[in-house]
């Protein structure tokens, strides 16, 4: 692993880090406030978005909300549904497709079990955007509200099939039939990388202003009510769907995670319990990897709407119950994907910039953690597939380390695929069994012109480095000021120069994680690699590089300065 370092340094390591990272109102980003989160009045067609809903619930419309089947769509489905629900009284049902029967986003199935079970307002969050042809093919039986984050239709490149059913909204194109359509790309809104429950929440939020400010025949609405109350579930929402947490995005999620701590939420209570964590320590890394697979692994293996009942109970026996649930195919989840991962590793080509494999039936909820952890293991972008020897389809999920954007390779790729959705660095796709030859040439072909073998090289970028004799509880204290740690505001990784190694000792149940004991001034640090065994063979290992993060271990009345390794190298290669 090639190792880079800033070129500058400096002693105080902290304000170093401030500036590297351009923080200059130090005050405002140690100490987010509400104030710092975007008025909603500021999101384009939230005026329209707040007159159909209000019309669909004075005239008693039955109303459906249309979901998504990961963390993000169950929060945002949960906001909307509990705030149309027992703020407004509305006629309002969650539903979230079948990743299976119906797939991602709008479809002829979903559209068509909501208009059966009586609709007459679907109301999308997290989905949705890109659904031109199905909202002007269902207007006249339905309407459509459309709050979504996903990528939207580029204006200079809209197919000649969907141009007189589409309006331009500066650079994009939105549907023309939709009775509005939400997201944070169109218009001036000044901060473009929300997720789907901070959308979904910022529509709550807004009608709850007007509803605050003017009165509503047929509805009557509590003004004492703070729609800041789903908070932790914007936050939640949004460390799932890896945001950068920067801009209002770190004041929702440091104020969520506030809120959390003494939640009121049964779900979310019940959730912390029996994953066996305390709340009251809540935090990112609980949000991302304890919180965020349990409510991930229904929409995985069976249906989302058992996280859409956690999170929107009020009984705490029923969380319980659900909470009970989701832990339990969360574990059958971990157990699949294990099986699935060592199969799909052993079909790649190790040869290739990009990584492309596919098995028969393999479950499609967990393709896109085999895509994850590939990607991450061998630093290259990841298409896996699930091949459905019945349909003849490939459904595939893509995940990429950085240097490649998805949503554009892709949609170069268009021609081979039936559809295709996501970010840059995480997308969906699907294709018929057929085109997988021509998928695989073309994929190849873009790859090997858009990237280089360098690309590939894994690399560790080093934030400081920081001297053995500068380093303190202290120093570690004030690094934590910066939580709540993620993508767009990482936890730094720190490099200890020609560490001094008393011991090592080889660590865990299986004696697979190593631990090295490094001396200093004061007293010991504790380098913790996990699952290092394998990973380093170090014979001489008296003087060390270390690369990690910072931590303090506190038990049993004692404190420890930890670091947990990212890399070694031994110092004389250095």
């Amino acid at each position: 692993m090639k190792w880079i370092l800033p070129e500058e340094s400096s002693d105080n390591f902290f304000s170093f880090l401030l500036s590297k990272r351009n923080i200059n109102d130090i005050d405002g980003f140690l100490n987010p406030t509400l104030d710092q989160i975007h008025s909603p009045t500021l999101l384009l067609n939230i005026d329209k978005a707040i007159d159909t809903i209000l019309g669909a619930v004075r005239d008693k419309k039955k109303i459906l909300i249309h979901g998504d089947f990961d963390a993000d769509g169950i929060t945002a489905t949960s906001i909307m549904w509990d705030f149309l629900y027992r703020r407004l009284g509305a006629d309002v049902v969650p539903y979230i497709p079948s990743r299976f029967d119906e797939g991602y986003g709008l479809s002829d199935e979903s559209i068509g079990n909501i208009i059966e079970a009586g609709g007459e307002l679907i109301i999308t969050v997290d989905c949705g955007v890109k659904d031109v042809l199905l909202v002007e093919k269902y207007k006249e039986k339905i309407d459509f509200l459309i709050t979504d984050h996903h990528t939207l239709l580029n204006a200079s490149e809209v197919a000649d099939e969907i141009q007189d059913k589409v309006i331009i909204e500066g650079e994009y194109a939105i549907s023309k039939y939709a009775k509005a359509v939400v997201h944070p790309k169109l218009g001036d809104y000044p901060f473009k990388e929300v997720c789907g429950a901070v959308v979904s929440w910022k529509v709550c939020k807004a009608i709850s202003k007007y509803l605050t400010n003017n009165s509503v025949d047929g509805i009557i609405y509590d003004k004492n009510f703070d729609a800041n109350s789903y908070l932790e579930l914007a936050a939640l929402g949004t460390v799932c769907d890896v945001m950068p947490l920067i801009d209002e995005n770190r004041a929702i999620v440091k104020l969520g995670l506030d809120k959390m701590k003494n939640s009121t939420n049964p779900g979310i209570n019940a959730l912390f319990e029996i994953a066996g964590s305390d709340i009251k320590e809540a935090s990112t890394y609980h949000l991302g990897y304890i919180i965020g697979p349990r409510l991930n692994a229904a929409g995985r293996l069976e249906t989302a709407m058992g996280g859409v009942r956690l999170l929107s109970t009020s009984s705490e026996e029923h969380a319980r119950q659900y909470a009970g649930e989701l832990n339990e195919l969360n574990i059958r989840r971990q157990n699949i994907t294990k099986e699935v991962y060592e199969e799909a590793e052993a079909k790649l080509d190790k040869q290739d910039k990009h990584i492309l494999v596919y098995g028969e039936n393999w479950p499609e909820g967990i393709i896109g953690l085999i895509a994850g952890k590939l990607s991450q293991k061998y630093n290259k972008p990841t298409f896996v597939c699930s091949y459905n020897t019945d349909e003849g389809i490939l459904k595939g999920s893509a995940r990429s380390p950085g240097y490649l954007n998805l949503a554009e390779t892709l949609k170069e790729l268009d021609s081979d695929l039936l559809r295709h959705g996501g970010h840059a660095g995480a997308a969906g796709f699907s294709l018929d069994y057929s085109a997988l030859n021509s998928f695989s040439t073309n994929l190849k072909k873009y790859i090997d012109e858009e990237i280089s073998q360098g690309d590939i090289e894994e690399t560790l970028s080093i934030d400081g480095v920081i001297a053995l004799k500068n380093l303190d509880f202290g120093v570690i204290e004030k690094l934590n000021l910066l939580q709540p740690f993620g993508y767009g505001n990482a936890k730094p990784t720190v490099a200890l120069m020609g560490c001094e190694i008393i011991d090592k000792l080889e660590i865990g149940r299986d004696k697979t994680h190593l631990k090295f004991i490094v001396k200093s001034e004061s007293s010991p640090i504790e380098a913790i690699g996990f699952n290092f065994k394998e990973k380093f063979k170090i014979k001489d290992y008296s003087t060390l590089d270390l690369a990690g993060y910072l931590d303090i271990n506190e038990w049993n009345g004692n404190r420890k300065i930890n670091l947990i390794l990212k890399d070694v190298r031994a110092t004389e290669f250095s």
